[in-house]
Order: C-alpha cells, then structure tokens, then sequence
C-alpha cells in the first residue's frame, strides 16, 4: 500500500536548487551542536551503530524488533544490513528495511571537514599531496586512527586517517610534506562543519539522532550541499518498540549524483524519500520522490510545519491519521477521512486550488481567479476575458473576433478578412486595378475591363488585336490582317523559306525540289538524279545504284556485284590457305590439303594423324589409333604401369602387399593384419581394444567398450567408489551401506537419517525437530513462531490481545470482552459508545439515546443556545422562548410585555403598547390632552369619549380578572 504525505499539506510547489525550511536540530554538543559522533568521510560506505541505549526493548518496525541499525552514506538507515546503492529505486525498493530522509547520491569526500572532538585537529583538503608519509621529517603511524606527536615543532598533533591521509592539527599552517606546501586553517566555528554525517544518542531525551550537515554529492562535489536530519524518538511510553519518525529538511540544493545520470547534482535519477517495510507491501513515499519536486520538501509538510515531516509508528506500523480512525478512507487516496482535507475526493486537490476536486468547476487551474465572471474560471474558460464567450461560435473570443456573426475562420484567400465580411472573398489583393471586378473575375488585370473597342469580350489592353473581331482565327498567334497563310500557323516555317508550313509544298526543303525531278528534296533517293530511272527495280535509281543490274546489288558485301560473286554470302578475297577456294566456301580454310587421311577432320584439327579419329573406344578424347590402353577412359589412372582395365588396386601401386592377403596396401583397410578384422567390429586386430567384442559400442563413452567394461552405463563408473555402479547406486554421494534407521535410504542420502519415516506430517522438518507434529510447521500465518495447525489462532499475533480467550481475527471488540453487553445491542460493552443503549443513538445525533435531550432529532442544534435542542424548542431562536407569555415567541413578539392578542381599537397595535389607551382627563365635548397622543385633533369628542369608556370598561375588566 502506497500513501504520498506530501499530498496532505503542501505548501509550495515551486522547484528551486537553492531552498530553505525547517532548522535542523543542533543541541546535542560537538562541534557544531550535532553531537560528536560521525561517519567517516566517504563515498558509499555506511556504518553500524547501536541504539539499544535509545531502544532498550528494541525498535518496532514492520514486526520486527531492532536494537541497532546502519547509517548508509547515501541519505538512508537500514536494518537488515547496509545499503551502498547510490541510485536510488523507487519504494517498494528491496526486502531490507529502510528509513530515508533523502537517499541520494551523498559524498563527503570533497571539502573542508569540521574539528574534531581537539578543536584544535583538523582535516586537510583531500588531495593527493596529502599522503601521510612523513611530517616535517617524522613519520607518522601506519595505522588507521592512531595519534602522536612531533618533535620538530611544526604542530601539537597529526592522526593518521585511512592510511594515506595525516590530520595536523597545527592552528597556524597546514604542512603538505610532499611539497612543503602550506595553507591557513579556516576558523573553528559550526559553520565549518560541512559534508560529514553526524549522529547522536539523546539518551535523556530517548531519542536517536542522524545528521547529513551539509553534504555534497558524487563525484567529491561541494557547489550545490543538503542539510537534513533524521529523529527516530522513543515511544514505549503508548507500547513497547513504538517509535516516533521525523525528518527535517533545512537545505536542499541537488538531487542526483553524476553517476545517476545527474548533471551538476541535477537531472537524471532523483533522490527517493520516505521508508520501506521491506515486504513489498507497505511503504510511504514522499511527494516529489524522483522528481524534480524532490527539493520541494523543504517547503512541503504533513504537518503544517514547512520541511517537517512526521510519522507515528505504532504496534509496528504506521499510525497514518493521529488520533483517528485510520480504516475510514471514503475516497480510498490512502489518506484516513480523519486527516483528508478533501475526505469525498481521491486526488483531493489535484490543481492545488485549495478547492476540493468534488466542487471544482475547474479541475486544470485556479476556480478562484475568473476575469469575466462569467461563472468559468480563466484557466477553464476559453474566453476568459469575454462573459459572453463566443457569440457566433466560429472558434473566436468576442474580443478578438474580426468579423462578428461569421466563422473567423474562413478565409480562402487568406487576406485577414474573413469571407463573411471579404468583398472578394476569393483575392487577397480584392479588387487591385479598382476597376470594380474582384481580381478572380477580372479578365485583364492592372486595366480597366470596359474598354473593348473591337467589342470580343477582351479588354483593349488585354487584346492582342484590339481592332480584330475575332483576332485570330486561324489561332497562329498572328492577327489576320497581318495573316501570311490565312487557315494556318503563320508562325510554323520548318525550312526558314519564308513561306509558312501550311501553305509550302516542300515544308521540310529550301529549296523544295534542288534536282528538278519533281520530288522534295526531302523525300529524294537520288540528289542530283532522276528518281524515276530503276533498271532492276531494286529502289535505288540507276544513277545511284552501284550495280544497277543486280536487284540484291552485293547481298554479302564483299564489294563484288552478286553477278560477278565466286562464294555467294561470303567475301570472295578472304582464302588463307591460298587453295584458290575463298574460306567462306572452303571446308578446310586453314589447310591446303585439307583432310589427307581422310578420316572428315581437317589435318590442323586431327589429332592422330594416319588413324580416324573418329574411333575411340574408352571415349577419352584420344583415337583406338594412338591410345596405349584403348578401354580405359582414364588409361593407368594410378601411374604404376597398369592400364585401369587391367589394374587390381586402382589407388596405388599393386607390387605392394604386406600382410600378404593378396589385397595391395592400397588398397587394404587393414594392411598389416591378416585377417584384417576378426571379431567384425570395424576395427582392424592390431588396433582393436577389446578383442571379440564390438570396440564402437560404448554407452557410457568412458573409452572402454561395453563388452569390457564393468560398468558399461556409467561414466565414471563407480564415482563415490562403494562398490556399486552408479547406475544401481542410491546414494551416488556416499556409502549405500549405511542406513542407520533402515528405511531404505542410505545416511549420506537420507535428509532425516535418524528419522523413519523422515517427515511423516510431510512438511519438510524432520519428524524428530517437528514442532507440530501432524501439521505443516512452515504454514505460520500470523508469524508468532508457533505453526498454524497447532496454533489455537492461526491468524493472530498476539492470539487473544485483549485476553477475552477470542481470538483477535474474530475479536468483536479488542479492547475487552466480547461477552459483556449489557443493552444486548450486539456490540460489547468495551467497543460500545453507548452501552446502555439499544439502540444506541437512535436520531443519530451522536449523542446516547439515555443522555438525549430530543428523542428524534439532532441534540446539538440549538440555535438561541436555551439548552433545549432547536426540534423541540417552540421558540427555537429565542433564549427565553415567550417571557410575557402571551403564546408568542419574543422574537415575533410585537409588544414585549403585555398580550399581543389585546387589541380594543382594532389598530394592530396591541392594548399594552397602544399610546391611545395612556391619554389625560376626558371632556364633555372634547378632549383635553388629546393632541399629546401625536394624532389629529378633529376626532370628533362623542368619538373619544366612546372610546375613553370603553378603555375604561377594559380596565376595569382587567381588575375583576385579576
């Protein structure tokens, strides 16, 4: 289960690398107030350190117990061993548990350190000229944290750090005894105090405190530190291992190191905070973890303190919601309804508004700033400065809308000017010749279009013809009064004669017919000739042809006339072998003699001369007449003087056969043995390993051939050497004869060797280490040690907390016995809010039916706060209901103090408070005093006096009332 507390108070959002929050804690002593223990300067190392002194009964984390834990150089604690991961990975991380304020790359290798417990002993920059080799002459211990002294004068103390770094503690100079360098000390004060990891034990306070003071990232960089502290606090006043978790977050400039892909403590793989149970299940990440927002939490807190964060461990896990039930989670973000601001919403303030999500008109931004008030926050408005919005609904606030009741939009020719407010709608110049026509109806633009003198429908400065209707009829770009060849293109003149194409004989010549034959030169067989003359009809005029007598003229061009041709088709003046017969013709070109044997191949080609080659017998290429061997095509293809027709070993010499078989060496498998293979194994005797036998068969492929081997499976044979083929081996590890409690198995074998049968509840624990004999012992699903089948309850640690012998898992109530419920309501009297009460709050007004004031209504409404709840107060808001009881509430009251249900005059203002009634003496006829009423005074006197008696007549009913 996840939960982000950062999410619960966040009180900036801005990333910055250089922010302030909360002071660390800086009372515990030491140099700088951190205390005096530290971790010494590295680069991923961690260090063990104990805290029973803080946890005597050990610290409760995810159901286990820890007296110690390790301080990990990279922003972290762990428990079940040290961490040296300077990448950190999101939680759920490993299954060792962690606590990490800001685990990040940290090293404390750069910089300045702080004096030690001697104010007066300091560290050098680390650098290589600071090895500890020799100190003004006097070498210095070899061994890592020894001190001593000098004798040279130079300074009071060194002590070797690490083996190659000297702490001088002169307080004038730093002396570097590779070079004799020197460097004044910076002052001793806590602002010196950088990139060291303190901690302390606050045993009066039962605290145990981490400091990171300052502290630079990979690689030795100090331009960007982090200050943050860890407080764990203990809590065995509410339960034994309790703890109290608080991180303090001072200064937090960087968030990666350069080897997590960081740059300048920036980017790449941010810092991870929060802690692990190190079960994959429960952890708490900080909000911002792996991301930039991580140098936030120093603005950030879960308890409205900027850069603190604190969290209540209890029973073991975390107490997410303090003080308040934390099953209660209506919108399941993992934040109790107790500690949710927003307890209906899931992401409760996504847009950090401070308005929840359930009532946020705008869920992308701020609901509280609205510009046109018009209802819709800015950030959701996509008018936010018109309330009417976009009238006409093309796209366009009212304010910024070009062209009101039509779409800005469109505007096809992109002029500005939308098309419902564009003249031209079409042109982006409209109307550029001002000649009235929009310029894509405008046929001749820059003029004036109503100037047509020939009266064709084009403007005079558009027409190439401006006095032709039409201009050009024959379409040849010429007008036709200046027409050469009226019906063509005057300007299509191929021959350059003068005269157009169209109108030209030879429109290709110039001249067109040079010879006079009647034909355009260009289509001329014979220049200069007469075309008609053909004596063979072969095309070519007699003028031009170079042997008019002959159609095919010299069909095989060797430059004599087909008439006067020896060798038709081949060229009469090539014969190489001078026999007077051109080779064309001549079987035998090359030979003058042609084939003197006779045998059909000329004598240069012949190959056994005298003889036919022709006949060859072997089909070797060499004629039966010339062959030494004519059957073998390959005649002695061995060389030893044997035609291959006659030859026993035809793969070498037959002379030689030493076993003497008969079977030349050449041609035997086996020539040294006779008879080659006597057992048939296909290995000859002299090289056979085992005789009778087939040596190829070996099934174990050990070399030694089955009919051989004693073993012919196994390979090795008998590897744990008892006498037994591994093949029919039990125990291939050791001695198949042991077998201490006989049950077939040997001892080396045998996981229970004392044990028959070995396991027999089957649960892998020998029967004589059982602890629950008949059941599985690793089935504990309650780990409390004791296995489920023999545990009273399986699903419980503790079983029966509250000791009411139920077990917790179907514990009712877990704070007290289950059996005791005296309204019998269901609920035990311990878990019962009311229990005196069936049921118990009947109105649901939180308050027990035997204490309600108001059966049936809500006890705490009472509004004039009379003590009586407002459904049962008949004046609800008026504390002393009716104090004249005249029957109505004092708040409706018009006369305070006399009956408002009196009223002799019938004026609406009753008796008690009318001034009428409370006038001076009467007379007969008028009324003195009268006027002192503030009414008029032409009331006639008859009136008054009437009305004088009949006030009387009431007062004096009054009294016989009373």
């Amino acid at each position: 289960m996840t939960r982000h507390t950062g999410a619960l108070i966040t009180l900036g959002l801005a990333i910055t690398s250089a922010a302030h929050g909360a002071e660390v804690l800086r009372e515990f002593g030491g140099p700088a107030g951190y205390g005096t223990d530290y971790v010494y300067r590295n680069d991923d190392g961690s260090q063990s350190v104990d805290i029973s002194s803080i946890f005597p009964s050990g610290m409760d984390f995810y159901g286990s117990s820890y007296t110690s834990l390790y301080i990990n150089n990279n922003g972290n604690v762990t428990f079940d061993g040290a961490v040296y991961s300077y990448t950190p990975n999101p939680f759920p991380a490993s299954y060792n548990p962690m606590i990490a304020p800001f685990w990040g790359d940290v090293d404390t290798r750069g910089g300045f350190g702080c004096p030690d417990h001697d104010p007066d002993v300091w560290m050098p920059p680390l650098d290589t000229g600071w090895e500890a080799t020799t100190w003004n002459g006097q070498p210095p211990a070899d061994t890592s944290g020894d001190s001593g002294s000098d004798t040279a004068g130079l300074g009071d103390t060194w002590v070797d750090w690490g083996n190659d770094v000297a702490w001088l503690s002169d307080t004038s100079v730093y002396f570097d005894p590779d070079t004799s360098d020197t460097a004044v000390p910076p002052p001793i004060s806590p602002g010196n105090c950088e990139n060291l990891i303190f901690y302390h034990h606050d045993v009066a306070g039962g605290r145990f405190i981490v400091t990171w003071a300052g502290v630079g990232y990979y690689s030795s960089a100090t331009d960007r530190l982090n200050t943050f502290q860890l407080i764990l606090t203990n809590r065995d006043d509410i339960g034994t291992g309790d703890v109290d978790i608080e991180f303090r977050y001072e200064e937090l400039q960087w968030t990666t190191g350069n080897a997590s892909y960081g740059t300048g403590g920036l980017g790449g793989t941010e810092a991870q905070a929060g802690f692990d149970a190190g079960d994959y299940l429960n952890y708490e990440s900080l909000y911002g973890s792996q991301t930039p927002f991580v140098l936030n939490l120093v603005h950030s807190s879960n308890v409205d303190e900027p850069g603190v964060y604190r969290f209540e461990i209890r029973n073991g896990v975390l107490d997410i919601c303090p003080g308040h039930d934390d099953t209660l989670d209506a919108d399941g973000d993992g934040i109790p309804d107790g500690c949710d601001p927003c307890p209906g919403d899931g992401t409760d303030d996504a847009d950090d508004d401070g308005v929840c999500d359930f009532y946020d008109i705008c869920l992308a931004g701020d609901d509280h700033i609205d510009s046109d008030a018009d209802g819709v926050p800015d950030d959701c408005d996509a008018c936010p400065e018109d309330a009417g919005g976009d009238d006409d609904g093309d796209g366009f606030c009212d304010s910024d809308d070009i062209c009101v009741g039509f779409p800005d939009s469109d505007d096809q020719d992109a002029d500005g000017v939308p098309d419902g407010c564009d003249d031209c709608p079409e042109d982006a110049a409209d109307d550029s010749d001002g000649d009235g026509i929009c310029d894509s109806l405008d046929l001749c633009e820059g003029f004036d279009d109503t100037l047509d003198a020939d009266g064709d429908g084009f403007a005079d400065d558009c027409d190439a013809c401006p006095d032709d209707n039409p201009d050009d009829s024959d379409a040849d770009g010429v007008c036709d009064a200046d027409d050469i060849c009226p019906g063509g293109q005057d300007g299509n003149d191929f021959d350059g004669d003068g005269t157009p194409d169209a109108c030209d004989d030879c429109p290709f010549d110039n001249p067109d017919d040079a010879d006079g034959d009647g034909s355009c030169d260009s289509d001329d067989i014979c220049a200069g000739g007469d075309d008609s003359a053909d004596a063979d009809g072969d095309g070519t005029p007699d003028a031009c042809d170079f042997c008019p007598d002959d159609a095919a003229d010299d069909s095989d061009g060797d430059g004599s006339c087909d008439s006067d041709d020896i060798c038709a088709g081949f060229d009469d003046d090539i014969d190489t072998d001078l026999d007077g017969v051109p080779d064309g013709c001549d079987l035998c070109p090359l030979d003058a003699t042609d084939d003197t044997d006779g045998d059909g191949i000329c004598d240069a080609d012949d190959v056994c001369d005298g003889g036919d080659d022709t006949v060859d017998g072997d089909g070797d290429g060499v004629a039966d007449h010339c062959d030494a061997c004519p059957f073998d095509w390959a005649d002695d293809s061995d060389g030893d003087g044997i035609c291959d027709s006659d030859d026993i070993c035809q793969l070498g010499s037959d002379d030689v056969d030493t076993d003497g078989d008969g079977v030349p060496d050449a041609c035997d498998d086996c020539p040294l043995d006779d008879p080659d293979d006597s057992d048939d194994d296909g290995v000859c005797d002299s090289l056979d390993v085992c005789d009778g036998h087939d040596d190829k068969t070996d099934t174990d492929g050990d070399g030694t051939p089955d009919g051989c081997d004693l073993c012919p499976t196994d390979n090795p044979d008998d590897s744990d050497g008892d006498g037994t083929c591994d093949s029919e081996d039990l125990c291939a590890d050791g001695d198949d004869g042991a077998d201490a409690d006989a049950d077939g198995v040997p001892d080396a074998c045998d996981p229970c060797p004392l044990d028959n049968p070995d396991d027999a509840d089957g649960d892998g624990s020998c029967d004589a280490d059982d602890i629950c004999e008949g059941g599985d012992d690793t089935v504990d699903g309650d780990g409390d040690g004791v296995p489920d089948a023999c545990d009273p309850c399986p699903l419980d640690d503790p079983d029966d907390a509250d000791g009411d012998g139920v077990c917790d898992s179907d514990d009712v109530c877990d704070q007290g016995p289950d059996d005791a419920d005296a309204d019998a309501d269901g609920v035990a009297d311990a878990c019962d809010p009311c229990p005196l009460d069936n049921p118990d709050d009947s109105d649901r007004d939180g308050i027990c039916d035997s204490d309600d004031v108001c059966p049936d209504a809500d006890d705490t409404l009472d509004t004039d706060g009379d003590g009586t709840p407002d459904d049962c107060d008949p004046c609800p808001l008026d504390a002393a209901d009716d104090s004249d009881g005249d029957g109505i509430c004092d708040s409706e009251d018009e006369c305070m103090g006399g009956d408002d249900s009196e009223d002799l005059d019938e004026d609406g203002i009753p008796d008690a408070c009318d001034d009428l009634l409370s006038f001076g003496d009467v007379g007969q006829q008028g009324v003195t005093g009268y006027e002192t009423c503030g009414c008029a005074s032409n009331v006639p006197a008859s009136g008054l006096g009437w009305l004088w008696l009949g006030a009387l007549g009431l007062t004096l009913a009054r009294r016989r009332d009373d």
